[in-house]
């Protein structure tokens, strides 16, 4: 089994890509249509853009096109189709930032689902989520079948006209004991997953952070470090930023802690303002959320192939 998209198709969503990029300098996003043949190889096919609003760090799909597309590609296809959420992350790496994540939970369109992320080099993350009956994650390799790029006249137009930059906005809290934790919205000891269809911007600055602080984690769980480690490279990174004057820091979680949140809290989590205490707590509290329900981190041992029919 492999999954698969051809040349022309990978070079559509680059080219999506580039151009949101070099005329907005933004992300953008689209979804394509999965189908099954008859060797049990999955093929992406036929990406498209909808209306959105675009940022740096973000994009926003329209509810209403999106609900059209779906119905729309049903009536074509028949239900016998997955879909693939794409989006691109222009210069940055090619990972899995939190925005990212929630908007994967979101996208239960059938037992089966896809997300792809590319960047301008044409690196890439292809991630298979299977919902039921166990809910699992796993990032798989694409086989793409099949200079300078040129973005097709098309292809601007069509940017042109369904995606738009966001109006600038001043929000100001009337709480003192409210703010935004990572991903999340945290009032007292509330802890509640902001809506991935909030308008609100992210920063390249913290998706750089997420990404480099993924690499932390990740060397922590595959064992290559041990709490000393990562330790010190978390306090590189906030000595890095602080160089850097940036308003934002990288949590340390005790070595007590680190074990019980790692595999279940995404990195955005674990950043947060300079200003506002780094909360372990509620980094402990959303573990233990996210376990109480069950779910299932998507790190475990399970066979794509042995679970995807």
């Amino acid at each position: 089994m492999s999954f698969q998209i051809s040349k022309q198709d990978w070079d559509k969503v680059i080219n999506y890509s580039q151009y949101a990029y070099d005329e907005y300098g933004s992300e953008i996003g689209g979804y394509m249509v999965v189908v099954k043949d008859d060797e049990g190889n999955f093929l992406m096919k036929d990406p498209i853009i909808l209306k959105q609003v675009i940022t740096a760090g973000n994009t926003v799909i329209d509810k209403d096109e999106l609900a059209k597309y779906l119905m729309q590609t049903a009536m074509k296809h028949g239900t016998d189709i997955y879909y693939c959420w794409w989006h691109s992350h222009h210069t940055m790496a090619a990972f899995w930032s939190g925005t990212d994540l929630t908007a994967i939970q979101q996208s239960k369109h059938s037992d089966v689902s896809f997300s792809l992320v590319v960047n301008l080099k044409e690196e890439y993350k292809f991630r298979v989520s299977i919902w039921t009956p166990l809910e699992i994650h796993t990032d798989v390799e694409v086989e793409i079948l099949g200079g300078e790029k040129v973005v097709p006249k098309y292809i601007q137009n069509k940017v042109n006209k369904l995606c738009s930059k966001p109006e600038s906005r001043v929000i100001k809290s009337t709480s003192s004991n409210s703010y935004t934790y990572g991903g999340y919205y945290y009032k007292g000891r509330q802890l509640t997953l902001q809506d991935m269809f909030d308008d609100g911007d992210k920063d390249a600055e913290r998706v750089n952070i997420e990404a480099e602080l993924d690499n932390v984690l990740l060397d922590y769980i595959a064992s290559n470090d041990d709490y000393e480690d990562y330790a010190k490279k978390v306090r590189g990174l906030n000595k890095q930023l602080k160089k850097n004057k940036s308003e934002l820091r990288v949590g340390l979680v005790s070595e007590d802690n680190l074990d019980a949140v790692i595999h279940s809290i995404d990195a955005d989590m674990y950043i947060h303002h300079k200003g506002v205490a780094f909360c372990e707590d509620a980094l402990i509290a959303n573990a233990n959320q996210i376990y109480g329900l069950g779910k299932v981190n998507g790190w475990g041992t399970w066979s794509v192939k042995d679970t995807v029919t």
